[in-house]
């Protein structure tokens, strides 16, 4: 089990690896959010997404105003309709993937476990990786 806290809105996540016999061992993701300022239960459930389940097990990312950021792109997580219609929402509909934020020259690419959260100042620091050039 891994946590993340969104110090903006105070959104608990909690990423949780359970066995599951059924799925031959396969690893599975299990989702919760918890809000600590309401103090309830926002939404839990497994995590079906291929991509989404990376993500979630790489625990390489950033949760910060109800959005993941790592590498280069971003997940919009829809809180206000998890609280809204609980369960009868689908994945594509809770959590808006963006790809490719940066524009970025051939060759550079965003650095796991980019960004870094500045709290204090809201502020997010990307690490770049730009291969040498050749002579």
């Amino acid at each position: 089990m891994n946590f993340n806290i969104d110090q903006s809105t105070q959104n608990l996540m909690l990423i949780m690896r359970p066995y599951n016999a059924t799925s031959g061992g396969k690893s599975t993701i299990y989702l919760k959010i918890w809000d600590s300022l309401d103090d309830k239960m926002i939404f839990e459930n497994y995590i079906s997404n291929t991509n989404l389940q990376g993500v979630f097990a790489s625990e390489a990312f950033s949760f910060v105003g109800n959005h993941i950021y790592y590498n280069n792109n971003v997940i919009k997580i829809r809180i206000d309709l998890m609280k809204q219609h609980k369960r009868n929402m689908t994945e594509e509909q809770l959590y808006c993937e963006y790809n490719d934020i940066f524009i970025m020259e051939k060759g550079n690419r965003v650095k796991i476990n980019s960004p870094l959260q500045a709290v204090g100042s809201h502020k997010f620091t990307y690490i770049i990786y730009s291969p040498p050039s050749k002579p």
